[in-house]
């Protein structure tokens, strides 16, 4: 039954990932989308013509100069011309595929640092939409105010992330015991993404980091469900640039309809538990004045 109980919580983390990428273009969601992903662009696509124009810098230096070959017999100069521009066309062909590689790794991680502080706005938008409630937040605050303190918990949870990394690191170059570490490796990056991104709607209802990873444990099968699709698409060029609104509004659903309940149960249990203490202490107070008579 327990079996049974964690593929069905797995299934239901991956439905919540398709469901944020179903809404990623809803009226309301499209400016917190749209705005990081034009900065995160921008940077990528200077960084990248820099690169290309030092590529071709690079290339005529290791590459000789076709007036060198003019002192050589006709038929060899016609050889080598050939030989240089099919090696030219192939050297930019694979430089051009490692860089959208890169470039496709690279925007996630800039997009998480650029994004943050407008990805906790689109968690909220997206609850006040989809639920019609809003998380208490200081909502007379700037986005622009709170941009560094965004970062700077970025920084924290990648630090986080870090103490997770080293000892997989270390077990991955183990002989023997290491033909463990790709499933783990697989299962971290499913578990940093689901902390990554459950992380804004727990922020925004002043869920503490420490609280969140302790949530998300508790339904961790929901979670690494969830985890592991977003870490797939990530690992695809192209589609991984959706993968951050996507997960952020998924997140988002999970967290409301998963974690949130819970929270509200909680705490009208508690506020029922006080007012059958309050009610038992009264009583008391009565049987006690009444024996005083």
């Amino acid at each position: 039954m327990y079996k049974y109980r964690m593929i069905n919580e797995f299934f239901s983390g991956i439905k919540y990932f398709f469901k944020g990428l179903g809404l990623i273009t809803s009226p309301g969601l499209k400016r917190f989308v749209l705005f990081p992903a034009i900065i995160s662009f921008t940077i990528l696509a200077l960084v990248l013509g820099f690169a290309f124009y030092q590529f071709d810098d690079l290339l005529a230096w290791l590459l000789p100069n076709e007036s060198v070959l003019s002192d050589w017999p006709k038929w060899i100069e016609w050889l080598a011309k050939i030989v240089l521009n099919a090696l030219r066309i192939l050297l930019y062909a694979l430089f051009a595929i490692l860089s959208l590689i890169a470039t496709s790794f690279s925007y996630t991680i800039l997009a998480n640092l650029i994004a943050s502080p407008f990805n906790g706005r689109l968690s909220e938008k997206t609850e006040d939409i989809y639920y019609g409630e809003k998380p208490i937040i200081d909502t007379e605050s700037s986005i622009f105010k709170e941009i560094l303190p965004a970062i700077f918990h970025e920084i924290r949870k990648i630090l986080y992330f870090l103490k997770l990394l080293i000892p997989l690191v270390i077990l991955s170059v183990i002989p023997v015991i290491n033909v463990i570490a790709a499933p783990l490796w697989f299962a971290f990056g499913a578990w940093v993404l689901a902390v990554e991104y459950c992380d804004f709607p727990a922020g925004n209802h002043k869920i503490s980091f420490k609280e969140l990873k302790a949530k998300l444990a508790n339904k961790r099968a929901l979670s690494l469900g969830f985890g592991a699709s977003a870490s797939v698409f990530t690992m695809i060029p192209i589609l991984n640039f959706f993968v951050m609104p996507a997960a952020v509004i998924g997140a988002t659903l999970l967290w409301k309809e998963n974690h949130q309940v819970i929270n509200n149960i909680e705490t009208d249990t508690k506020k029922h538990t006080a007012a059958i203490e309050n009610n038992t202490d009264e009583a008391t107070n009565v049987v006690e004045r009444t024996r005083d008579l």
